[in-house]
């Protein structure tokens, strides 16, 4: 039986997220799917990695952003462990509808986060960039996610 070893720290075996606009899963906030969203989707996910080293049927997958990367606001139907492993992630959850106000941690290397299902949040990268895995439920074949407009997103056209 082999054994797979992997450096997540490593240089190679990263590759572009392979986000799907079009794909189920994939909602935006107005409605509709993110493929019809007014924002350049393909853009604003270019700076993101995603591990090739990890299988994802262990519900695990490695993610790498570039330095100062900020994305936009989402929110999951599932619970998501975030494990940073270098550099810093700064997650904010939004205000909630019952005027709760917003809030923001920084999450650096050796820490992590758990964020609840449903909790409209964003994430970005430190200066130096952040390497972290995140982790689903292993019982999902994937999390349905709904994508917020906002500031972060690139609006040079449509990906």
């Amino acid at each position: 039986m082999p054994i797979e070893f992997l450096d997540l720290l490593a240089d190679d075996g990263w590759a572009p997220v392979p986000l799907v606009p079009e794909g189920s899963g994939t909602g935006w906030a107005d409605g509709g799917t993110l493929d019809a969203a007014p924002v350049d989707v393909a853009s604003t996910f270019a700076a993101i990695r995603r591990s090739t080293g990890i299988d994802p049927s262990f519900g695990l997958h490695g993610v790498r952003l570039a330095p100062g990367w900020c994305g936009p606001d989402r929110r999951h139907d599932q619970p998501l462990l975030m494990i940073v492993f270098a550099g810093t992630v700064v997650v904010r959850s939004a205000a909630t509808d019952d005027g709760e106000g917003s809030a923001e941690q920084v999450v650096g290397a050796g820490e992590f986060c758990v964020i609840d299902e449903g909790t409209v949040h964003s994430i970005s990268a430190g200066p130096d960039g952040a390497t972290y895995t995140e982790c689903w439920p292993q019982d999902v074949d994937g999390a349905d996610t709904t994508w917020y407009p906002g500031d972060a997103w690139a609006h040079g056209g449509q990906s």
